[in-house]
């Protein structure tokens, strides 16, 4: 689900319950397979209520697809690529997916682990000898749930216009700066802990970064529209991003994306997005190495963080739900997949 519109600075485990309870209701007779294939009246409902929330937040666009077993049953875009061109919105067209980049990226770990290239309780200079060492030890583990304490944004880091031509280069935007607190002692989302996952990624498997996720987890999931965005090629098939102005949709800023691939970075569809559902039912990933992306991490006291490899957790009694959301500029996007019924939306 990706929507051409975006908030900033929401606390993730409850903007991705929220965003679960919220498309859950719009799509409730999907949460059982018995339910399917669907009608043409529950469509039809689906769709009018994707209008109406539309309406409701003044979203200019939004792609919409669901899975069922890892394979895409309904797939539809509502509203305008470009509001001022009047140009629909297709299925087809690639917008930012925000931080479901980390999910993503998440598989792309479960991968090097199942090869033994990588090991979550590894110290991060395992594979970047490069990252300075800080006043504690970090591991792999820590970085990919962000309990390690890596920091967040700073002043206009969010909308950044500095292009970096590799990920090595673009960790110089925090790599020097101290732990914000002692591993495990804190949960604090930052996306920054996923450029440095990236980093991990490269070095685990000795080659860069995104010719490895394209061969080892775009292509065998069948992602043939996602892609790392840059705005230096061409921008065919994207879309024109807005925020909201006034109560009224207004072309985005400009923003380079380079600076943070994996952590909400990559443009994708839709329809490529709920194909990432199939992680869940075996496909590219062994069920045991599914499971543990998706278990929540733990803090020293105990607490759980809702927060695994890359993928958040939401859980609630009968009906776990696991994925990511994303907040970018000009775009928001939510992954939710509910491994019971294999349901990705």
């Amino acid at each position: 689900m990706k929507m051409i519109y975006a908030k900033k600075g929401l606390n993730l485990q409850k903007l991705f319950s929220a965003n679960v309870l919220l498309w859950s209701l719009l799509c409730f007779p999907l949460l059982s397979g018995a339910f399917l294939p669907l009608s043409l009246s529950q469509k039809e409902n689906i769709r009018q209520e994707i209008r109406r929330f539309m309406q409701d937040k003044q979203i200019p666009g939004v792609q919409m697809a669901i899975a069922h077993n890892g394979e895409v049953i309904w797939k539809e875009a509502f509203g305008f690529a470009d509001i001022e061109q009047q140009l629909p919105l297709s299925n087809h067209q690639k917008m930012r997916i925000a931080s479901i980049s980390k999910a993503l990226s998440a598989i792309g770990v479960g991968r090097l682990m199942e090869q033994g290239k990588l090991k979550l309780d590894a110290e991060i200079q395992t594979y970047v000898p490069y990252f300075p060492r800080k006043q504690y030890p970090i591991t792999v583990a820590e970085v990919a749930g962000h309990i390690a304490g890596i920091r967040n944004y700073k002043g206009n880091e969010y909308q950044n216009t500095q292009h970096f031509g590799s990920v090595q280069e673009a960790l110089g935007m925090f790599m020097n700066d101290s732990l914000e607190f002692r591993p495990r002692s804190k949960y604090m989302y930052a996306t920054y802990n996923w450029n440095l996952m990236s980093a991990v990624i490269e070095g685990a498997a000795n080659e860069n970064f995104l010719t490895w996720m394209k061969r080892e987890v775009f292509l065998p999931l069948e992602m043939r529209n996602t892609e790392a965005e840059d705005w230096r090629l061409s921008r065919h098939n994207t879309v024109q991003y807005y925020q909201l102005k006034n109560g009224k949709p207004s072309p985005a800023p400009f923003v380079d994306n380079s600076n943070k691939w994996a952590g909400g970075g990559f443009l994708s569809t839709a329809e490529d997005v709920a194909k990432m559902g199939a992680v869940g039912n075996g496909k590219l990933l062994k069920p045991e190495t599914f499971s543990i992306l998706t278990k929540p991490q733990l803090l020293d006291n105990g607490t759980n963080t809702g927060y695994g490899i890359g993928w958040a957790i939401d859980q609630k009694p009968a009906k776990i739900i696991v994925g990511h959301t994303g907040s970018a500029v000009g775009g928001s996007s939510i992954f939710a997949l509910q491994p019971h019924s294999q349901i990705t939306v």
